[in-house]
C-alpha cells in the first residue's frame, strides 16, 4: 500500500510527498528485517530530493540518514527522527537539523 502511494506521488511529480512516503516504506522494511532495501530506498529519496532542488536542510537530514543507516544499532529510530524533522521542516523552513546523540 505505501509503495503504491509513493508511486502515485512520483507520477504526479510530488517529490517531497513521495520522499516522505518512501521513509515510511523504509521504516516498514526495517521492521520486516530488510534493512538493505531500506538503505536503497533512502538513496533514491535523497536523489529525488536533490533533483527536485528541495530545501538544503532536508538534503542534509537525508544525507545523515544515508550515512548512519548502515551502522546504527537502531535504524528505525533514525528513520523516524529524520522523518519527523522533514515534517517539521515544512512549517519551519529554517529549522536546523540535529543528528541523534551517540
Amino acid at each position: 500500500m505505501l509503495k503504491s502511494v509513493r508511486e502515485f506521488f512520483l507520477d504526479k511529480c510530488m517529490a517531497e510527498e513521495a520522499g516522505l512516503a518512501g521513509l515510511d516504506v523504509a521504516d516498514a522494511s526495517i521492521a520486516l528485517g530488510t534493512v538493505d532495501q531500506a538503505r536503497e530506498l533512502v538513496f533514491r529519496v535523497l536523489e529525488e530530493f536533490t533533483r527536485a532542488r528541495l530545501n538544503d536542510r532536508a538534503l542534509t537530514a537525508l544525507a545523515y540518514l544515508r550515512d548512519v543507516l548502515p551502522t546504527t544499532p537502531q535504524p528505525s529510530h533514525v528513520v523516524r527522527h529524520v522523518r519527523h524533522y522533514l515534517d517539521r521542516l515544512r512549517s519551519e523552513p529554517t529549522l536546523l537539523f540535529l543528528p541523534l546523540p551517540d
